[in-house]
């Protein structure tokens, strides 16, 4: 049996666009007395549609494009344009992202790409487009492909040392050669972004006889570059050299060598006359201390337990006293320490190259991203993992 429904009788809660019902569910039906008409609410898309006198009046969907991570909180996405409006104007396409979070909305009705915010880093995302026309109907393309941001922002401890000056001395001479000074010390902490690039460059030791080394650097956008100065040359019939640390002069008439402020210290002072007997050079200066006088040893570095375990970096090169058969240490590899000087009594008896620098990096494991290159050494000591390297390389936030 059909029962006849009096549709006069039918009377819908009213409202105005400004007092719409905050905590309005899908199917929600009321009457817009702004707009003079009838409207639903759909919960999926955040909007009230219009309910026409032929039922919704709505856009064809969008075509998606790609999605492309443009940081830790951001993201493109491009879209094609409804092929139909639907019979209204479309006023505006806007980005959903799934999980919730991220939106971007731009009002034109063509094609184009749409800036997403309110990501969260270290997130695989996926997005929709809406196309919305003016009387507030949308229609939501399919899903894009998926993306995952960036890490969040992270603090990591850095260790950067220069590399060492090499010693000096002079063959079958009866005066001393001045030790080389250590490489420049630094050691503190950057804010790192996921997806960045750092690179770090490893400083080469100085030659024998009095060769300087090179700086050692970190570096990369949205930090300051650490850049340790490469350490001083000890000097032979010649000043000290300056730098990280500085090298030790010779002999009293020559002056020794000066260190970086912040990462080194000043080289030794000799004692005699160049060039006659019995010269006695000073030690190149190291991280933590000057270095000796008249056949002192190097100037101290400064322990370090950025691995796990505390190493000591820096150390400045001996002084070499003159008339002895002494040959200049080398500086051992990755610490920046400086070759010791020579005494060139009774053959060559010169002095020793310095140490290479060394970049190391340690970060949270949890943010560790994985991504290197130039071959670092990875370890890890507590909840940190730590890079190392001994030659240059790159690693990615």
């Amino acid at each position: 049996m059909t029962r006849a429904v009096n549709v006069s009788s039918f009377a819908p809660t009213s409202w105005t666009t400004a007092t719409r019902p905050a905590n309005a569910t899908t199917g929600q039906m009321g009457y817009n007395t702004t707009t003079a008409q009838l409207e639903v609410y759909n919960a999926t898309y955040g909007t009230w549609s219009v309910v026409g006198t032929s039922g919704f009046t709505v856009p064809t969907a969008p075509t998606i494009g790609t999605a492309t991570k443009t940081g830790v909180t951001t993201a493109t996405v491009t879209y094609t344009a409804s092929s139909s409006d639907g019979g209204q104007t479309i006023t505006s396409y806007s980005v959903i992202s799934s999980p919730a979070g991220g939106s971007g909305t731009l009002s034109q009705s063509g094609s184009g790409t749409i800036s997403v915010t309110g990501l969260t880093g270290s997130t695989t995302y996926t997005f929709q487009v809406f196309a919305t026309n003016s009387i507030g109907n949308s229609a939501n393309s399919a899903s894009s492909n998926s993306i995952t941001t960036d890490k969040a922002p992270y603090t990591a401890t850095y260790l950067v040392v220069g590399g060492g000056g090499g010693g000096n001395g002079i063959a079958s001479s009866n005066v001393a050669g001045g030790g080389g000074g250590a490489g420049g010390y630094l050691t503190g902490t950057n804010t790192f972004n996921g997806g960045t690039v750092y690179t770090a460059t490893v400083g080469g030791g100085g030659s024998a006889q009095g060769g300087v080394g090179s700086n050692s650097e970190l570096s990369g956008t949205g930090i300051t570059t650490v850049t340790a100065i490469r350490g001083g040359g000890g000097g032979a019939g010649s000043n000290g050299g300056n730098g990280g640390s500085g090298g030790g002069s010779p002999a009293a008439n020559y002056s020794a060598g000066s260190g970086t402020a912040g990462q080194g210290n000043n080289g030794g002072g000799g004692s005699g006359t160049w060039g006659g007997s019995a010269t006695n050079s000073g030690g190149g200066g190291g991280a933590s201390g000057t270095g000796g006088s008249a056949g002192g040893g190097g100037g101290a570095g400064a322990a370090n337990s950025i691995t796990g375990s505390s190493v000591t970096y820096a150390t400045g090169g001996n002084g070499a006293a003159g008339q002895s058969s002494q040959q200049g240490a080398t500086g051992a590899a990755n610490t920046g320490n400086g070759g010791g000087g020579g005494g060139g009594f009774g053959g060559a008896n010169l002095g020793g190259a310095g140490g290479s620098g060394v970049v190391i990096l340690s970060v949270p494991t949890a943010s560790y991203s994985g991504t290197t290159t130039g071959s670092p050494t990875i370890t890890t000591s507590g909840s940190n993992t730590i890079i190392r390297f001994t030659s240059s390389g790159t690693y990615t936030g």
